[in-house]
């Protein structure tokens, strides 16, 4: 079943996590397309992006798990999610900064991550390894750090948009 615009229900990491119904999951699948296609709804990514971290820990972090339980493997464009959300959380981009909106504490502690931390690898182990915001350690997730790293250099050169192309086919 098609999405429209070239987005075929095997192309999506959420759905083959989840152990709903498969028609519960396309019908909300395909409302959430329809919303983010229709014009007279001005999505601003500031307002997407406010509270991020409780959004990745709710939402993302779920279907990243449990795809990784079920399947053995890394869905990747959740991965990419969440690389795009670390990289985000640097709090610029291209020399200008970025109004994060987020709790100050958490704010604050990716300040304090990217600061200290110059290697990328060191820098995503000790974000995988905070317990107290995502609950678990996410450094047990195997290479799931090796394919954050990858994804966070692809958005700092640039490429983002071609790798998105790519997941895709």
């Amino acid at each position: 079943m098609l999405f429209g615009e070239g987005i075929d229900e095997a192309q999506l990491d959420i759905i083959p996590s989840m152990d709903l119904p498969q028609a519960e999951l396309l019908e909300f699948t395909q409302d959430v397309f329809d919303r983010f296609r229709n014009p007279a709804v001005h999505h601003r990514l500031m307002s997407i992006a406010m509270n991020s971290s409780t959004k990745v820990r709710t939402r993302i972090l779920p279907s990243l798990v449990a795809y990784h339980a079920k399947f053995g493997e890394l869905p990747l464009r959740i991965v990419l999610a969440f690389a795009a959300f670390i990289r985000f959380y640097k709090g610029d981009w291209q020399g200008k900064a970025i109004p994060l909106n987020d709790n100050e504490t958490v704010i604050a502690w990716f300040d304090e991550q990217w600061r200290e931390h110059k290697n990328l690898e060191q820098l995503v182990n000790v974000i995988l390894r905070n317990t107290d915001l995502w609950e678990n350690d996410l450094s047990q997730i195997e290479g799931l750090q090796n394919q954050l790293v990858q994804e966070i250099i692809t958005i700092e050169q640039g490429n983002l948009l071609e790798r998105i192309q790519n997941l895709n086919g």
